[in-house]
């Protein structure tokens, strides 16, 4: 758990460009990234979006970006009129131009690790990703399942086509299942660390941030319903009362908010403890590095 802290806690900072990789504490548990079908991004409507859903004055109306121009799409929805509102609500002075700044630096990298050969481009993915972290920019308080939504959408824009195992030199080469999360470690191999939203039935890599809401990653590794509040579970550790909440005196019930006090991450709804208090579920999304403080 220290490490998913450490991970999503650094890589915050960046913005739409990135995969926003998340180390989710799976250790030897994880395969060699092989494709979930692809059902798309969900907008707020339910319905999968389009180019013209999403707008931007970068985006072209059928949504085929050239891999030359990607960046200037990216790095205006990372940096639109939501990005500002959400910097002012959190007592940031948004800065438009370096944030654009930062965004195409960390895109033009990944564009590199395509022109070398060691990743592909999906101009298709680019309204899916734009209108994800257009969405999550809206709420400006985001959930880490959120944000591994999010960063799922994005990843799907540029894919490194390096398997888990293998030498790698930079993210961008390593390959992440499909609406999943990879990153070439510190041993220099690739990593897959978030394998996309599992729903009912479909297998899980026993942590309860891949499963659906209402849903538990069982010991079969497979996703089920999760167990109601009130109902019985066998110990503190257990994650049978699904993600957010917690097994309390052999009962289901809901996590605690911020601020309360938790002696491990389970009691907590954002199932993050830190100095013995729980951390706020819902976080705000701006930070100095995407406001371009």
């Amino acid at each position: 758990m220290k490490m998913l802290l450490a991970s999503w806690s650094k890589l915050r900072h960046v913005g739409l460009a990135a995969p926003l990789v998340i180390a989710l504490g799976c250790g030897s548990n994880v395969d060699d990234g092989t494709d979930r079908p692809d059902t798309g991004v969900m907008g707020d409507s339910g319905t999968n979006e389009t180019a013209s859903d999403v707008g931007g004055d970068d985006m072209p109306p059928d949504g085929a970006v050239p891999l030359e121009n990607v960046c200037d799409v990216i790095a205006s929805a990372a940096c639109s009129s939501n990005t500002t509102t959400c910097c002012t609500a959190s007592g940031f002075t948004f800065d438009e131009k370096t944030c654009r700044s930062r965004q195409k630096q960390y895109c033009d990298e990944q564009v590199a690790v395509v022109k070398a050969g060691k990743a592909t481009y999906d101009a298709t993915k680019i309204p899916g990703c734009v209108a994800a972290w257009k969405d999550t920019f809206s709420k400006c308080k985001v959930s880490l399942t959120d944000e591994l939504r999010a960063g799922g959408a994005c990843a799907l824009v540029f894919r490194g086509t390096i398997t888990r195992g293998s030498p790698c030199t930079s993210d961008g080469e390593c390959k992440a299942p499909e609406g999943g999360l990879a990153a070439c470690g510190s041993s220099k191999l690739c990593e897959v660390l978030f394998y996309g939203e599992a729903k009912a039935d479909e297998p899980c890599r026993t942590n309860g941030y891949q499963c659906a809401a209402g849903l538990q990653c069982t010991g079969d590794n497979v996703c089920k319903p999760a167990t109601p509040i009130g109902g019985a579970c066998p110990s503190a550790m257990d994650q049978s009362c699904g993600f957010g909440n917690f097994c309390n005196a052999l009962k289901c019930a809901a996590g605690l908010p911020a601020g309360s006090a938790c002696g491990n991450y389970l009691e907590c709804a954002s199932w993050q403890c830190v100095s013995s208090k729980c951390s706020d579920p819902t976080p705000p999304f701006a930070n100095k590095f995407r406001c371009g403080v």
